[in-house]
């Protein structure tokens, strides 16, 4: 099994839009690539201020915008702080997975910031980021799994506290996957990397697939990709409760707890009779493939983005869709921002 990483399904939904999409790394030829036209450039992951400079030089001259879409919340440290703040003015947009904070990074960055989703992950028969044709048989696995990482920083310290208390609970069978190394530190044996079907394999096949998200305050519907990943495998999803979770998946499409306690009296009820979690599997399967998926993310990606300024953006290679001469503000900035935008 590998991970395949969500820029080349993202890629892989580009092309189900009717665009011609070449993948780059870093590294590449990227300037004679540039040179061969493009509709616009999206620009993943942490690249160097430098990188971005002249890249961004290089898309001017060739009369195409660059955008950035950045899935990983920007606070986890100062330093990914700090490189934000340097390289985000240079894009023509920037793409986050921080609903809430787009005028407050648009106005301290001076940059024009949108939130989009991610989309589900799942790789199943029908390929990566597509709706399987079979689950995992629920239930014929583990009690309870949860594949990841941990880190000793105050964002993981919610969720090191449930795994604790589940791994020293009597009774319960969890399955914990990721770094070995890493689970060591917590005295917790991994059962080693989980990766594309194997990973929606265990989501749905244990009785309670564990979610948890780090902790990260201010930021509207932040969740780890396990409970839409979950939730698209058909898994019992057990995820904390935060403002807007109805908003992704049906109240009666998950479980939720608040405390170790919590968390452990519901897969104690789970794995008594997990036919209790039937229903939710169904509804939370169907939520997920019906609102959540690449393709949707890159709809409202396309939409966005035709407000940059102008630029020919198709759905297939004969029909132009749409021009827009007017560059447009970072959500809520005009609002917020006033005179600090210069």
């Amino acid at each position: 099994q590998h991970y395949r990483r969500a820029e080349y399904i993202r890629s892989d939904a580009l092309r189900r839009h009717g665009y011609e999409v070449i993948e780059l790394a870093y590294e590449d030829d990227w300037a004679t690539a540039a040179s061969l036209g493009a509709d616009f450039a999206l620009v993943a992951k942490a690249p160097s201020l430098e990188w971005v400079k002249a890249f961004k030089h290089a898309a001017n001259s060739a009369g195409f915008p660059v955008f950035m879409w950045f899935w990983d919340p920007i606070d986890y440290g100062a330093e990914r702080r700090m490189w934000f703040e340097a390289v985000a003015p240079f894009f023509d947009m920037v793409f986050l997975n921080e609903k809430g904070r787009e005028p407050m990074w648009s106005c301290q960055v001076k940059a024009n910031v949108h939130y989009i989703e991610e989309g589900v992950m799942v790789e199943g028969d029908r390929g990566p980021g597509r709706r399987p044709t079979t689950l995992a048989l629920p239930a014929s696995g583990p009690d309870v799994s949860f594949q990841g990482t941990v880190y000793p920083f105050p964002p993981d310290y919610p969720r090191v506290r449930v795994i604790m208390a589940l791994a020293e609970a009597r009774g319960v069978d969890l399955a914990v996957y990721g770094p070995t190394d890493m689970w060591l530190q917590l005295n917790i044996t991994s059962r080693g990397m989980s990766y594309g079907v194997q990973s929606s394999h265990i989501h749905g096949s244990s009785k309670v697939s564990l979610s948890l998200s780090r902790d990260q305050p201010n930021v509207e519907l932040y969740r780890s990709e396990r409970l839409m990943d979950g939730a698209a495998s058909g898994a019992c999803v057990l995820t904390e409760t935060f403002p807007g979770l109805d908003l992704l998946l049906p109240s009666d499409a998950v479980l939720t707890a608040d405390s170790p306690q919590q968390y452990l009296s519901v897969v104690e009820a789970i794995v008594k009779d997990p036919s209790r979690c039937s229903v939710r599997r169904g509804k939370a399967a169907a939520a997920a493939w019906r609102y959540h998926t690449w393709d949707d993310s890159i709809a409202k990606f396309l939409s966005l983005a035709r407000l940059s300024r102008p630029i020919l953006l198709r759905r297939d290679s004969q029909t132009a869709l749409h021009t827009q001469t007017q560059p447009q503000l970072g959500l809520g900035c005009e609002a917020f921002c006033r005179d600090q935008w210069r």
